[in-house]
């Protein structure tokens, strides 16, 4: 199944509608500033695999399968869609991102 067909089934299940919890908002921030590998959710409640995986559910995120196989030359291991990208747009815009927005000097170690 297509990210297309992943986002279009879950907005429109009985009307438009977006919900991303705080772990998938900050997971998403992360992915766009390409610093997936050190992010961490800060409330503790999910991890990597499982946000990624709702992420990707809602057709919002992407996986390459031959990167992780190393077949691929592509420099991506996750991505966000363009449907992820207007969602986090959006959160951006709300101001919603901010406030849970992947930090990564304040996660350096």
């Amino acid at each position: 199944m297509s990210w297309q067909d992943s986002f279009r089934g879950y907005a429109t299940e009985t009307a438009f509608a977006v919900s991303c919890s705080r772990a998938q908002v900050s997971l998403m921030a992360a992915i766009e500033a390409g610093e997936w590998r050190s992010w961490s959710n800060a409330g503790g409640a999910g991890n990597l695999y499982t946000t990624f995986r709702a992420l990707e559910r809602r057709g919002l995120a992407e996986y390459n399968e031959a990167q992780r196989a190393h077949r691929d030359d592509s420099d991506w291991f996750y991505r966000l869609t363009p449907a992820g990208e207007m969602v986090l747009g959006l959160a951006k815009m709300a101001g919603v991102q901010t406030a849970l927005a992947y930090e990564p000097a304040a996660n350096a170690a």
